[in-house]
C-alpha cells in the first residue's frame, strides 16, 4: 500500500508534478460563509410575548387587565412587568449576599468551627454556595496539612533521634512569626506614607481600597486590599461606658437591608409597572394611558348616569308619598361574622316601615338545606340568637334587631330568618335575613408571640442604636493607661511576692492594698495560733538529767528543736496565709471539742465532799468561758478566711500589663533555673562517675606498665580525656538544650495568663450585669445604676489595656 501524504502538506501527482496547496484550491472559508449567508433567507423574528401567547396566571389580576386593554395586545406591559420582576430577583440576591456575609462574619468572630458545605441551600445560586463554603474549605485544608506536618515531624524526629524542635523544618514557624510581625509593623505605617500618592488616590475611589500590582512579566496581577478602617467597629464596642437611653431615641428612615427586603419581597403593583414603562418606553406608555383615560371617562359617565337614575327614582318615590298598606324594608339583609371559638359576636339589622298601616311582625328561624357532606347535626341547638323576635311596627318607624353568635366548636355556620307580618306582605316584599358565621380555633400562643415580637423589635432598635453610636465614636481613640508609679518599697515587695508565688496556680499579682490585708491577716492569725497550738500540743516533760559520761566517753549532743511551721513574719507567700488560717480553724475546732467534752462531764454525787463540788463548779465555769472564747475566736478566724479569699480573688487581676509580663518572665526564669539545676546535677554525677572510671583505668594502666615495662600513660578513656574542659562543654550543651526548650514557651505562658485574667474579668463583668438587670427590674434601686455602668466600663477599659482577646458578644 502506498504511503499517505502528510497532513497539512502538498499533494504530489504520480508523475512528480507539483500542485498548488489545497488552501489555494478551496479558497477562503470566511468568504464562502458570507456568500452562503447572502443566499439564505433569514427567518422571521420571533413573535413578541403578548396576551395571545402567555399564561394569565403568571401576572397579577390588575396587570393582566391592563395588558388586555393595551392597544399593542399587552406587549409593552408584559415586557415591563418581567423586567421589574427581574429587578426583584437581583434585590433578593443582594439581600441574601448581605445576610450570608453577616452570618459568616459572626461565626468567624465567635470562633465557631465551620464544617464542609455538602448541600446547596434553597434560594442560593451555585456561585453563592461556592463562595459561602470557601472559609470552611480553608479551615479543613489547614487542619489536614497541620496533621500531615505533625506526622512528618514525629517521623523525622524518631528516625534522627533528635527532639522535634531541633529539626530544620521547625524553623519555618519562627521565620513566619517574624514575617507576620514585620507585616503588622508595615501596616501600622499610615497608608499615605506607605504608598505613592497616585496609588492612594486610585484606592480611595468609591472607597474600594484595591490596588492591582503586576507580578513580574507574566501578565498576572495581584489584588492588594488595604482598608485603613477595616476592623474598627468591633473594637469600638469596648468604648461604651453604659447602654444608651434607648427610650429617648427616635429612629428615622429605614436601614439598607430593610429597604432591600421591601423592594425584594413586596408584590409588583400596576403603578410600579406603569412607572417603569413610562421611563423605558414613553410612546407605548402614552398609547396605553390614552386607552386607560378613555375607559375611565366612559366608566365615570356610566356611574353618573346610574346615580342620576337612582336620584330620579328616589325623587319619584318621595313625590308619590307613603305607600298604602304595610311596606317594610330590611337593611342590611345579610351579614358575615367571624370570632374565636368560645367567644361571642353580634350583628345589628334595621327594619324600616314605609307604609301607612301598622304591622305586627314575627321572625322565624329557617335552617338552610345542608349538603350531603356537611358534618352538622340538624337537631343540635342553634348558635344564633335574635333579640326581640316579635312586636308591632308603626308607620314611619324603625326597629333594630341584634343577632348574637357563639360556638364552642370551630367551624362554619349559617341560618336564615323569615319575617312574617299581619297584614301579610306581598311576594315581592318578602323579607329574608341571611347570616353566616365562622368559629376560628383559639390562638394559645398569642401572648408568647407578642412577647417575642416585642423582644425582636427591641433588639433591632438596640442594634440600630449601637450602629449609630459606633459611627459617631468611630474616630475616638482609646484612652492611654495612666502611668504606674512604684516606690522602692513597693518594687521590693513586688519582687518578694513574685518570688514567693511564682509557681502558684491560678496566678496572682502584687497589689499594695490587698498585700497589706494579707499581712494584717497573717499577723492576727499568728497571735491566735501560737497559744492555741501550744495548748493543743504541749511540750514533752523534761527528762531526767543524764549521767555524766565516763572517762574516755564522748557526750552525745542534744538535737536542736524542729523549726516552727510558720514564721513569725509573713514571707509574702499567699499559700502560707491560707494554710495558717486553715490550721487555725482546725486548732480552734479541737479546742471547742475539748471544751464540749468538759461540759459533758457528769456532776459529782450528792454525797460528794464540798471540795469536790467546788472543783466541779470551777471546771464548769472554766469550760463555759473556754467555749465562749473559742466561739469568738472561730468567728474571728472565719472573718480572716473571708478576707484572705477576697484579697486572693482581687489579686488574680494585675493592675497593668507590665506587671503581668514581669510575673511571666520571673516565673519562666525560675523554671529555667530549676530545670538547669537539675540538668547540671545530672551532668555532675556523670562527670564524677566518668572521672572515677578514668582514674581506675589509669591506675590499671600504670600497673600494667610496671609489669610489662611499656608506658601507656596519657591514653584517654573512650577517645577523650575527661577533665574540666569536658565538664564545661557538657554544661554548655545542657544549658543550651534547656534554654531552647524553655524560652519558646514564654509566649504560651503569657497567653495562658491572659486567658486566666480574662476569666476573672469576665466573671466580674457578668456579676455587674446581673446587678444591672436586677436594678432595671426594681424601680426603687435605679439610683446606683449609673455607677454600675461606670464600674462595668472600668472593667472593659482594663480588659483593653491588658490586651486580652475579645470573647464573643458579652462585651457590648
Amino acid at each position: 500500500m502506498a504511503p499517505l501524504p502528510p497532513v497539512g502538506g502538498k499533494f504530489a501527482s504520480s508523475s512528480g508534478r507539483k500542485k498548488k496547496g489545497f488552501y489555494k484550491v478551496l479558497g477562503d472559508y470566511s468568504e464562502f460563509e458570507e456568500k452562503l449567508a447572502e443566499t439564505i433567507v433569514p427567518p422571521p423574528p420571533p413573535e413578541p410575548d403578548s396576551i395571545k401567547n402567555v399564561d394569565p396566571m403568571e401576572f397579577p389580576e390588575d396587570v393582566w387587565n391592563a395588558a388586555t386593554v393595551s392597544p399593542d395586545f399587552g406587549v409593552a406591559i408584559i415586557k415591563a412587568y418581567r423586567e421589574v420582576a427581574g429587578m426583584r430577583g437581583s434585590y433578593r440576591q443582594q439581600l441574601s449576599t448581605i445576610r450570608e456575609t453577616r452570618r459568616m462574619k459572626e461565626l468567624a468572630y465567635s470562633g465557631t468551627g465551620l464544617g464542609p458545605v455538602n448541600t446547596l441551600k434553597t434560594g442560593r445560586t451555585i456561585a453563592e454556595a461556592i463562595k459561602g463554603g470557601g472559609e470552611p474549605r480553608k479551615l479543613d485544608n489547614f487542619n489536614h496539612f497541620s496533621k500531615e506536618w505533625d506526622h512528618v515531624t514525629s517521623s523525622l524526629a524518631s528516625k534522627t533521634q533528635r527532639p522535634d524542635f531541633e529539626l530544620a523544618m521547625q524553623r519555618g514557624p519562627e521565620w513566619r512569626a517574624r514575617q507576620e510581625e514585620s507585616e503588622l509593623l508595615e501596616r501600622a505605617i499610615p497608608i499615605n506614607e506607605r504608598m505613592a500618592p497616585e496609588h492612594v488616590f486610585k484606592m480611595t475611589l468609591r472607597d474600594n481600597w484595591e490596588l492591582m500590582v503586576p507580578v513580574g512579566s507574566t501578565g498576572i496581577r495581584s489584588v492588594i486590599r488595604d482598608n485603613p478602617k477595616a476592623g474598627l467597629p468591633r473594637g469600638l464596642k469596648k468604648l461604651f461606658p453604659m447602654e444608651p437611653d434607648a427610650d429617648s431615641l427616635h429612629l428615622q428612615g429605614e436601614a439598607v437591608e430593610q429597604q432591600l427586603e421591601s423592594l425584594a419581597f413586596n408584590p409588583i403593583t400596576l403603578e410600579e409597572v406603569e412607572h417603569y414603562l413610562s421611563a423605558t418606553d414613553p410612546e407605548a406608555y402614552e398609547a396605553y394611558m390614552a386607552v386607560k383615560r378613555a375607559m375611565e371617562e366612559e366608566r365615570q359617565a356610566q356611574f353618573e348616569a346610574d346615580l342620576a337614575a337612582q336620584d330620579a327614582v328616589e325623587a319619584a318615590r318621595r313625590a308619590a308619598g307613603p305607600q298604602p298598606g304595610g311596606v317594610v324594608e330590611l337593611t342590611p339583609d345579610r351579614a358575615l361574622l367571624s370570632v374565636q371559638a368560645g367567644e361571642s359576636s353580634s350583628a345589628v339589622f334595621t327594619l324600616h316601615h314605609k307604609g301607612t298601616a301598622a304591622v305586627q311582625y314575627t321572625w322565624k328561624r329557617q335552617t338552610p338545606k345542608l349538603p350531603p357532606f356537611a358534618n352538622t347535626d340538624p337537631q343540635a341547638p342553634s348558635c344564633f340568637y335574635m333579640t326581640k323576635q316579635s312586636g308591632t311596627l308603626l308607620p314611619g318607624h324603625s326597629q333594630d334587631f341584634t343577632i348574637n353568635f357563639k360556638a364552642d366548636v370551630p367551624g362554619t355556620y349559617s341560618e336564615q330568618w323569615h319575617l312574617t307580618t299581619a297584614p301579610a306582605l306581598s311576594k315581592e316584599q318578602e323579607v329574608v335575613l341571611s347570616i353566616r358565621a365562622a368559629s376560628i380555633p383559639g390562638d394559645s400562643s398569642s401572648i408568647q408571640r407578642a412577647a417575642l415580637e416585642a423582644e425582636l423589635v427591641e433588639q433591632e432598635k438596640m442594634r440600630k442604636v449601637r450602629a449609630a453610636v459606633e459611627r459617631l465614636i468611630e474616630d475616638i481613640p482609646v484612652l492611654p493607661p495612666p502611668p504606674v508609679v512604684e516606690t522602692e518599697e513597693e518594687k521590693a515587695a513586688n519582687l518578694r511576692y513574685d518570688s514567693a508565688n511564682a509557681y502558684a496556680q491560678p496566678a496572682t499579682y502584687y497589689n499594695p492594698k490587698d498585700c497589706a490585708t494579707l499581712m494584717d491577716a497573717y499577723n492576727e492569725a499568728m497571735v491566735l495560733f501560737k497559744p492555741v497550738h501550744l495548748a493543743n500540743n504541749p511540750p514533752p516533760p523534761d527528762e531526767k538529767k543524764k549521767e555524766k559520761p565516763k572517762k574516755g566517753q564522748v557526750e552525745e549532743p542534744t538535737p536542736p528543736p524542729p523549726p516552727p511551721k510558720f514564721a513569725d513574719e509573713w514571707e509574702y507567700s499567699l499559700s502560707s496565709v491560707q494554710e495558717l488560717v486553715q490550721d487555725l480553724q482546725k486548732e480552734l475546732a479541737v479546742v471547742a471539742e475539748k471544751a464540749a467534752e468538759k461540759l459533758a462531764m457528769p456532776a459529782p454525787a450528792a454525797t460528794a465532799k464540798p471540795a469536790e463540788e467546788n472543783t466541779y463548779q470551777a471546771n464548769m465555769a472554766a469550760a463555759k468561758e473556754q467555749v465562749a472564747t473559742s466561739a469568738e475566736w472561730q468567728a474571728t478566724a472565719a472573718d480572716l478566711a473571708s478576707k484572705v479569699d477576697e484579697a486572693a480573688k482581687n489579686m488574680r487581676a494585675p493592675p497593668d500589663a507590665k506587671r503581668m509580663m514581669r510575673h511571666v518572665i520571673r516565673a519562666m526564669m525560675g523554671r529555667i533555673a530549676d530545670t538547669l539545676e537539675s540538668k547540671l546535677d545530672g551532668i555532675k554525677v556523670d562527670y564524677n562517675s566518668r572521672l572515677a572510671a578514668q582514674k581506675a583505668a589509669a591506675e590499671a594502666a600504670a600497673a600494667a606498665d610496671a609489669t610489662d615495662g611499656a608506658s601507656r600513660a596519657g591514653t584517654p578513656l573512650n577517645g577523650r580525656q575527661v577533665d574540666g574542659a569536658w565538664y564545661a562543654d557538657k554544661c554548655k550543651v545542657g544549658a543550651k538544650a534547656v534554654l531552647k526548650t524553655c524560652v519558646p514557651t514564654q509566649w504560651e505562658e503569657l497567653v495562658k495568663e491572659r486567658a486566666q485574667v480574662g476569666d476573672v474579668l469576665e466573671e466580674r463583668i457578668r456579676a455587674i450585669d446581673q446587678k444591672i438587670n436586677k436594678a432595671l427590674k426594681t424601680a426603687d434601686s435605679k439610683e446606683g445604676l449609673e455607677q454600675l455602668y461606670w464600674d462595668r466600663f472600668a472593667l472593659l477599659r482594663e480588659w483593653v489595656r491588658l490586651d486580652i482577646p475579645s470573647r464573643g458578644e458579652f462585651i457590648h
